[in-house]
């Protein structure tokens, strides 16, 4: 071989060399040159060009082996065409390294060995920080809404309106009506509800989803009270605040709401109604005593003064028909006056407590008689003719001056709207367990509106009698009061001008 054509091998191997060609084998160096005066120079040239060819072959694989992704890939030493390779690969691993880090929850790690894409990574990283941060943040408020749901006494739920049950109920359900969860979610939401309370509740619903679709923004939510039925068939009050849910159309359908037990501020209302209802009782029994002592009481004493006048008079003239008569008067308006006195203090006496019922047996009949005596004057001055249709031998057990206080005053209201010429009929027999008393008169009777003006406590005046005899209206109100102390029942049946009957119905 000749030296040009060495030169020309070794030209063709660098050439290829330079086209890409890492795989490039020399040729070995010839035995025999032609021209020996240069062989030294082409030899350390021929070896100088073999070196190159194996430092690129050796770099070839080193750099395809990291192409794939092998990162071990043992580098060649003393190769200094992959000096910039070797740092991409300690790069590249310490980038997996971070990458693991990050796999496990470390977003602390940065990089800034590989331009735009440190950028990128870092902004990635970033991401993923913040997102940690979101859900440690989520994590912790749904910890803390499942601990309010499963610890407060309030019930949270949701309902789905197109099957009527519920989709979310808080444990608390268990607290306030006795259902689990589990249970709760089987049946309807409008299975708690008592009767009145579902329809209420579903017609203000309805109007409420209405103005809502329509535009009203204040029927989005809304609060109601109602009585839902527990576990164990009690009945509760309940009060709910429910919000509409809209889907994406705009329609309603799901409600959420929060129900919670409000039996002890409806005790607390009750209690508030009671007080003022007493209160009201008092004023009026304030209203009615001094009403009393102003005028009632007030006036009879006035005609007493005048008939005694009279009576001094007729009898200063010698005038004796005209004194025994207003002897007469006096004496029934003296009767009258005491009765009021008496009904007076017996009233006052139960508002202070001071009344107390010791029933015991007696015989009806004596009793009656006894309260007709003083009354029989009365009755003969209006020609009214007194009855009693009492067998002798009827017991009745009662608080014998109660009793005696009822007949008197009941007895003397017959008196007063009596005409003359009429009649009044006292009668007692017994009934089951009871023994039923009826004074039944041929008055002026009363109308619906007067029959439920009776046994009530106010300021307006009774209407006169026939002879246009003033009266409390005290004395009824001291018959249901002792009735009622002896667990019985006193009522009037009555027609205007068809008479009346009232009846006392007491327990034996």
């Amino acid at each position: 071989m000749t030296e040009a054509e060495l030169l020309r091998q070794l030209t063709q191997s660098v050439n290829e060399l330079l086209g890409g060609d890492y795989r490039v084998r020399q040729k070995s160096f010839p035995d025999h040159l032609e021209d020996k005066a240069h062989e030294p120079e082409l030899r350390r040239l021929h070896q100088s060009i073999h070196s190159l060819l194996e430092k690129f072959q050796a770099a070839d694989t080193f750099i395809l082996n990291l192409s794939k992704g092998n990162l071990d890939a043992e580098a060649p030493k003393s190769n200094q065409l992959i000096s910039p390779f070797k740092e991409l690969q300690s790069n590249l691993r310490h980038l997996v390294w971070q990458t693991h880090r990050i796999a496990d929850g470390d977003y602390s790690q940065r990089i800034d060995f590989l331009g735009e894409f440190s950028t990128s990574y870092n902004n990635l990283i970033s991401s993923l920080r913040e997102k940690q941060a979101l859900e440690k943040e989520l994590a912790s408020s749904e910890e803390k809404y499942r601990m309010l749901a499963q610890n407060v006494s309030d019930v949270i739920w949701k309902v789905d309106l197109n099957s009527g049950k519920y989709s979310y109920v808080s444990p608390s359900i268990f607290k306030l009506h006795g259902y689990t969860v589990a249970e709760a979610l089987q049946f309807d939401f409008s299975y708690l509800f008592t009767t009145d309370s579902r329809l209420s509740f579903n017609e203000d619903l309805r109007h409420k989803i209405l103005a809502f679709e329509a535009g009203d923004e204040s029927a989005r939510s809304f609060t109601v009270e109602m009585q839902q039925v527990s576990k164990d068939k009690t009945v509760i009050w309940v009060e709910s605040v429910v919000n509409l849910l809209q889907n994406q159309e705009g329609k309603v359908t799901e409600i959420l709401g929060v129900t919670r037990n409000i039996e002890k501020r409806k005790e607390a209302e009750q209690e508030l109604k009671n007080t003022a209802r007493e209160l009201k009782e008092l004023n009026a029994t304030k209203d009615k005593f001094f009403s009393i002592i102003a005028h009632d009481l007030r006036n009879p004493f006035n005609a007493l003064l005048n008939l005694t006048q009279f009576l001094i008079e007729y009898i200063e003239t010698d005038n004796k028909e005209r004194a025994i008569e207003m002897a007469g008067l006096l004496k029934d308006s003296s009767l009258s006056t005491y009765n009021l006195l008496q009904n007076l203090l017996e009233w006052s006496m139960i508002q202070q407590g001071g009344v107390h019922c010791n029933p015991a047996y007696e015989m009806l009949l004596p009793l009656v008689e006894e309260e007709l005596e003083p009354l029989e004057n009365m009755a003969r001055q209006k020609k009214i003719e007194l009855e009693i249709d009492i067998a002798n031998t009827l017991v009745i057990k009662a608080d014998k001056n109660m009793l005696k206080t009822i007949l008197r005053n009941l007895i003397s209201n017959a008196l007063k709207y009596t005409y003359e010429g009429g009649n009044i009929m006292v009668r007692g027999e017994k009934k089951d367990n009871d023994v039923l008393i009826s004074i039944r008169d041929s008055g002026t009777g009363m109308n619906p509106d007067e029959i439920k003006r009776l046994f009530r406590l106010n300021t307006e005046k009774s209407k006169p009698g026939t002879r246009q005899e003033k009266g409390s209206g005290l004395g009824l109100i001291l018959c249901r009061e002792f009735v009622t102390l002896h667990g019985g029942k006193v009522w009037v049946e009555s027609e205007p001008g068809k008479g009346s009957t009232f009846f006392v119905s007491l327990p034996l």
